[in-house]
């Protein structure tokens, strides 16, 4: 067995050239993760409290969206 990693293998475990994603990016993933299982936690939740189920449904629904939105804006965008 050869102990000597081939050129076709050594370029497989490089890194990368971009920059290592900043704390804000991080911090604006963990908001919109929060956010987006929070709209779907109350989404699930609304059907099942004792008051009207659209005082909690659309605000939920639109939680989600906005997590969405957080989540998948491009980061030059920022």
């Amino acid at each position: 067995m050869n102990a000597q990693p081939s050129e076709s293998n050594a370029e497989l475990f490089e890194p990368g050239a971009a920059p290592a994603p900043g704390g804000a990016v991080i911090a604006l993933f963990l908001v919109s993760a929060i956010m987006v299982f929070g709209g779907f936690y109350g989404m699930g939740i609304a059907f099942s409290v004792p008051v009207p189920w659209h005082w909690i449904f659309f605000p939920s629904l639109l939680l989600t969206v906005a997590g969405f939105g957080v989540a998948f804006r491009s980061p030059s965008d920022r």
